[in-house]
């Protein structure tokens, strides 16, 4: 069952895809994006924005450690 909050199974769209997502917008419940390719890249952060009105969009981190016991370096 697909709604809000469950959207079911996505795909992880690496920055490489963007393009060809926005050209061919596929029929995918929802994507999710690793956060870190967003940083320092304000044209891939456009092109979400722009997908984002197409599909719901989840962030994931890989390598920040947030919510972890160290503190932020």
């Amino acid at each position: 069952m697909k709604d809000k909050i469950n959207p079911g199974v996505g795909l992880n769209l690496r920055p490489g895809h963007i393009d060809d997502f926005l050209r061919e917008k596929p029929d995918i419940p929802h994507l999710e994006i690793i956060a870190e390719n967003l940083f320092d890249a304000p044209e891939l952060l456009e092109k979400v924005s722009e997908l984002s009105r197409s599909y719901p969009i989840s962030l994931h981190c890989v390598g920040m450690n947030i919510g972890g016991i160290d503190e932020v370096d």
